[in-house]
């Protein structure tokens, strides 16, 4: 049995998210999220960084949608634990490898700044030591 946190990702993973009653944007599904991680695109345009990547309490975000996706000591322990969830980790981290960014620079044209600050957190959080054994 999920918490209801880690359904909430898991369900986002599977079907994207729809909060414009919330906040004016929409997420896509992880496998939407994949396939334009692995494609040629130049500029990252889908909505999906708030589940893909989530972001320790410490990060508290602007919006009600990125709030959703805070994950505390515990909850970021029950993600990794979680097959799927940890899965769609690692292809992700993949599919950027993939995209080959020399610079910092390179890497905020294609995620924008918000989105790549986003990103170090997630791994600054997701390398702690205590959560090593897990990954």
């Amino acid at each position: 049995m999920h918490s209801k946190k880690i359904h909430s990702f898991l369900l986002a993973h599977k079907n994207g998210i729809n909060y414009s009653k919330i906040d004016d944007r929409s997420g896509c599904s992880f496998k939407e999220a994949l396939k334009e991680l692995k494609s040629k695109k130049r500029r990252k345009t889908l909505h999906y960084s708030w589940y893909v990547f989530p972001q320790p309490y410490t990060s508290k975000g602007k919006s009600k949608t990125s709030n959703r996706f805070l994950l505390n000591d515990r909850e970021t322990i029950e993600y990794l634990k979680n097959k799927t969830l940890k899965s769609h980790m690692f292809q992700t981290l993949k599919a950027i490898k993939f995209k080959n960014f020399k610079t910092k620079k390179e890497f905020i044209d294609y995620f924008g700044f918000v989105d790549y600050m986003k990103f170090l957190s997630f791994c600054h959080h997701f390398m702690k030591p205590k959560f090593k054994k897990y990954l």
